[in-house]
């Protein structure tokens, strides 16, 4: 296992980070390296050429939208590397800030999807050729695209790297935690919670699954809550305003033993045979290939070694097209890297004859081939074209590779059984009806029986819910280093009733959870039909209930009154759970101000409404524990008739409150204030139907209770078994 160190060194970070920050900008040169040209910018600390000792490097790689130019001409290249000092350490740098370590920022050319291994790993050792570097302190970090870039580079070389600080990591794979975790090199991520462009969860994920492993280290991860995709602006503050120790300090910390690149075979590049055409023809189209015993073959790049003019279009594939020659003899180079950065080169020559001369055949192995074990026969077919005229023989023959029987080899099939593990190159040779011969080459790699390693399966993290809320997403996941995931099941293990939405996806909805503990399955099955599985809990709590401290406030609800009724008492109450009511409070928030009686109390009688209109008043209460509550009542006073009592002293017959209908003798309004003034009188209310309806003292409040219909009503007063007076009301 790589040893690795942490080293305290706090006075000298702080001693340049407290450089005055009014210097000019630091000078951040543009330069190339020589095999692949990937432009990248250094800066080198303050006092790098007073003294001859290593210094630790800090490798930045940008995100999406600083990616420079498809080109191989560091001109062209050159044109776009102002953008790498627009985030994380470059800008500071520009900005003056002096850093104790070497800083060294690639630029990813825009025709990659993702930061590359080998991408970076060949910057690195290109820059340890020139720079005096620590190489036990090579520290890795970017964001976005870069911060995925760091967790591919991390994931392929873990002993590699003192430290890495991922910040909103793009790209990851979980599989690879335990190479990372058995390294123990430290591990602090950082990223968002609003994150919209790369999820929470993709760096979330990957420090839980390092941890899982138990390293001596454990991965740590900042949230910045609040924060979106811009997490770089907080991970690379260099003050300690944000974090203390800053991420560089930590960095700066962090020491192993390694710096050295695995061993590594490199790749076998076939430029495939030399070629001739004649003129007029002035195009070709080269068959190359490549094969790598160790690795995998991720990089095609073909240039023109010498020759005239000549243009090549798609030059970073296998067949690349050649066009626009003139007559001579062109050297055109294929250039192949594997996964681990190793490259290796083959050249192929192509002759364009002048006019007069017979044009050569053109022969066409076909594409290569792979086999794996026990397989170990494979059939090619050739073809072949003549422009000036015909193809008069086929000839098959082994150029490279192991032991291998042929058949066929003077016809356009080969037949090649009986090969071994490796690689084999097979060439096609054709001869046209003037004697001009001209070959191709197809490349059949042989791979090994290796047992298929099984997938991986991710649940998800557990999960917590209260009812009233029943509902839950479960966010799975599927991972396969060897092939690809075929299938997705979830399944419910355990807990009690629940509704399964879409099963077969990598997300499950669950709805009409209960209270208690759910158990669910997510299993996958790889592309050869290996399994695996991973459980997710839901905790599902019961519904708590809440008492409030606060009273609960009650105006009595909303009235009419019909004018000239001048006068109305709103019935107010209240109940608390906490205590008792300590206070009652009546104020007018709304309408023509009224005269308001009792406001302290729980009753509010209202008077001197003289036009018609609507009022709103409100009832604030509060309980010996100081909480308060309130309510409101709209009372609504309406233009209209009168109900009124005409009485005198003397004895009315029943019956007379049915036939004359008034007695003009004496009267009072119900409800006016005369009846108040009469609590023993009582007042009986009957339908136009006669029949009794209502029967008791008078109020406001039964004024508004019994004349609640359109109608007549007939209604006598009575004081002690006497007649006080009767009459009618027709009510709109």
């Amino acid at each position: 296992m790589i040893k690795r160190f942490l080293i305290f060194c706090p006075c000298l970070f702080v001693l340049f980070l407290n450089s005055p920050k009014a210097q000019a900008q630091q000078d951040q040169p543009f330069k190339t390296t020589p095999k692949s040209v990937i432009g990248y910018i250094e800066y080198l600390p303050p006092d790098y050429h007073t003294n001859s000792k290593k210094y630790p490097v800090v490798i930045f790689l940008h995100g999406k939208g600083q990616s420079g130019p498809a080109s191989n001409d560091p001109a062209v290249l050159k044109t776009a590397y102002n953008s790498l000092v627009f985030y994380g350490p470059p800008k500071f740098v520009k900005r003056g800030t002096n850093f104790p370590f070497v800083l060294v920022c690639p630029q990813l050319k825009n025709n990659y999807g993702d930061w590359p291994s080998w991408y970076v790993m060949e910057v690195i050792e290109h820059v340890k050729t020139y720079l005096r570097i620590d190489v036990n302190r090579i520290y890795l970090t970017g964001t976005s695209l870069g911060g995925g870039g760091a967790w591919i580079a991390a994931q392929d070389y873990p002993n590699y790297f003192a430290a890495v600080a991922p910040v909103a990591g793009s790209n990851n794979s979980t599989a690879k935690a335990a190479g990372i975790a058995a390294s123990d090199m430290p591990v602090w991520a950082f990223h968002g919670d609003r994150d919209g462009v790369v999820p929470l969860s993709r760096s979330s994920n990957m420090v839980n699954a390092i941890n899982g492993y138990k390293p001596k280290t454990l991965a740590k991860l900042t949230v910045y809550p609040g924060l979106g995709h811009n997490a770089y602006s907080m991970a690379y503050e260099p003050t300690h305003n944000i974090h203390s120790p800053n991420l560089y300090d930590w960095m700066m910390k962090q020491v192993n033993n390694g710096g050295t690149l695995p061993s590594n075979t490199i790749p076998l590049a076939y430029a495939g045979p030399d070629r001739s055409i004649s003129l007029p023809s002035t195009s070709i189209t080269l068959s190359g290939g490549a094969s790598d015993s160790d690795g995998t073959v991720i990089d095609y790049v073909w240039t023109k070694v010498s020759g005239g003019n000549a243009t090549i279009t798609k030059s970073n594939t296998k067949t690349p097209l050649i066009h626009s020659m003139t007559a001579g003899t062109y050297v055109f180079k294929l250039t192949v890297t594997d996964n681990l950065g190793g490259f290796h080169e083959d050249n192929v020559t192509v002759t364009v004859n002048g006019t007069g001369v017979n044009a050569a055949p053109i022969a066409n192995a076909g594409t290569d081939k792979t086999l794996v074990l026990p397989a170990a026969t494979v059939n090619l077919t050739g073809t072949a074209t003549d422009p000036d005229g015909s193809i008069t023989s086929y000839t098959w023959a082994k150029v490279s590779g192991g032991s291998a029987t042929l058949s066929g080899a003077a016809s356009p099939t080969l037949v090649a059984s009986g090969l071994a593990s490796g690689a084999y190159v097979f060439r096609l040779s054709v001869k046209d009806n003037a004697g001009a011969v001209q070959s191709d080459d197809v490349v059949v790699t042989v791979q090994a029986t290796t047992a298929n390693v099984a997938p991986v399966a991710n649940a998800g993290a557990d999960k917590s819910i209260q009812l009233p809320v029943n509902a839950v997403t479960l966010s799975g996941s599927g991972s396969d280093v060897d092939g690809t995931i075929a299938s997705y099941s979830w399944t419910k293990i355990s807990g009690g009733s629940a509704t399964l939405g879409v099963t077969n996806a990598t997300n499950l909805a669950v709805t009409g959870m209960v209270a208690g503990t759910y158990v669910f399955r997510l299993t996958v099955i790889d592309n050869k039909q290996a399994t695996h599985s991973d459980d997710v809990s839901v905790v599902v709590k019961a519904a708590t209930t809440t008492t409030s401290k606060a009273p609960i406030a009650n105006a009595g609800g909303d009235k009419t009154i019909q004018l000239p009724v001048s006068s109305v008492t709103l019935y107010g109450s209240a109940t608390t759970s906490l205590g008792t009511i300590s206070s009652y409070k009546w104020e007018q928030v709304a309408g023509t101000r009224v005269t308001l009686q009792n406001t302290t109390s729980a009753n509010l009688l209202i008077t001197g409404v003289t036009t018609a209109g609507t009022r709103v008043f409100k009832l604030t209460v509060r309980n010996t524990g100081n909480y308060s509550d309130y309510s409101q009542a709209r009372v609504v006073f309406t233009s209209g008739g009168t109900a009124r009592v005409y009485m005198e002293e003397s004895a009315i017959p029943a019956e007379d409150a049915f036939a004359s209908g008034e007695n003009p003798s004496a009267f009072f309004d119900l409800p006016g204030t005369d009846l108040k003034s009469c609590p023993d009188c009582t007042v009986t209310v009957f339908n136009e139907s006669k029949q009794n309806i209502y029967t008791g003292t008078w109020s406001d409040d039964a004024y508004q209770r019994v004349f609640n219909q359109g109608g007549l009503y007939l209604y006598r007063v009575t004081r002690n078994g006497k007649h006080m007076g009767s009459g009618k009301i027709y009510r709109q």
